[in-house]
Parts: C-alpha cells; sequence; structure tokens
C-alpha cells in the first residue's frame, strides 16, 4: 500500500528535520564541552543551559524552514492542502498562521519538553554525564524534539490558508 503525498511529505521533511537538529547539536556539543571528561546537569555551563539554548534556536529555525518548505510544496501543488482545518478546531490549529510567530510558540513548546526531561534526569538522580553519554542522550534527544516540533508545524503549515487553496463551487 502506497503512502499519501502528505503522508510522504511528511516522513521525508521529518526526517531531514531530525537530522539537520542532530548534526546541528553535534557540532554545538562538540565544540561547547570540548575536553570536558564530567558535564553537570545543573549550573551555569551545564546540561540545563545548553539544552534551553540549543532548544529555542534549533526548533525557532527548523518550524520557520518546515513551514517554509511545506508552503513551497502546497503552492506547487507537491502535497495537498488539509481541506479540514476549519472544522476540527485541534491546539495545532490554534498556532499563529504566520512563520516567525508559530516559529517562536513552538520554540517555547519546546522549551517545556526540555524543563520536562531535566525534571525526569533530576528525578531519576542524574545529576551529571560523561561526556561520551551526554553526547549520545543530546543527539537521541533532539531527533525526537525536532520531529515532534516538525510534525507539529507541518500539519499547520498544511492548513495555512486554506480558503485560498479550496474551489468553491
Amino acid at each position: 500500500m502506497a503512502l499519501s503525498l502528505n503522508y510522504r511529505f511528511l516522513l521525508m521533511v521529518t526526517a531531514v528535520a531530525a537530522l539537520i537538529s542532530a548534526l546541528l547539536n553535534m557540532i554545538a556539543s562538540n565544540v561547547v564541552w570540548y575536553g570536558y571528561e564530567l558535564i553537570p546537569l545543573w549550573g551555569r555551563k551545564s546540561v540545563t543551559s545548553y539544552l534551553y539554548s540549543t532548544s529555542i534556536i534549533t526548533s525557532f529555525i527548523l518550524v520557520w524552514l518546515v513551514t517554509k518548505s511545506t508552503r513551497y510544496a502546497l503552492r506547487s501543488k507537491q502535497i495537498l492542502p488539509l481541506h479540514w482545518h476549519l472544522k476540527s478546531q485541534t491546539l495545532i490549529d490554534s498556532l499563529p498562521s504566520r512563520a516567525v510567530p508559530r516559529s517562536f510558540i513552538l520554540a517555547i513548546a519546546s522549551c517545556f519538553l526540555t524543563g520536562f526531561t531535566l525534571f525526569l534526569l533530576d528525578l531519576r538522580e542524574f545529576y551529571s554525564f560523561y561526556s561520551s553519554e551526554f553526547f549520545a542522550f543530546s543527539t537521541v534527544y533532539y531527533i525526537l524534539q525536532s520531529a515532534a516540533i516538525a510534525v507539529m508545524a507541518i500539519y499547520r503549515a498544511m492548513g495555512d490558508n486554506v480558503m485560498h487553496h479550496a474551489k468553491v463551487a
């Protein structure tokens, strides 16, 4: 059974966003933590400050890029608009229609995800990481985070200006 155009696009763009996020994280973590053997969870130069700052930046950039690529795919008719958009009234539909405010809101949402992750790490009493453990953890974290954020951005962008795409009889 073949996937529809929209699902193929969703999977492809999400995978690319996750790959870009993982690569950006690898570069940033190697620059920030070069020469560190043990990385603390809390403090001025810690896992906490790293995750919050990089999650805001990467989420903002990825949402903006994903929104623009989805709009381009809609204009070039590579994917179909979501016609149920106006009827559904989901949380995703409440996101702003413009790319920059949407990127900001989803970057803030990624901060909540970061806070929840840090809460769970603290609850499990992980107070420091060896650098190799942190590189693996942060890579997996950013792959999952960017995939979640990208899916929300793609679905919202597929419903953008749905009345302009609909044929009125």
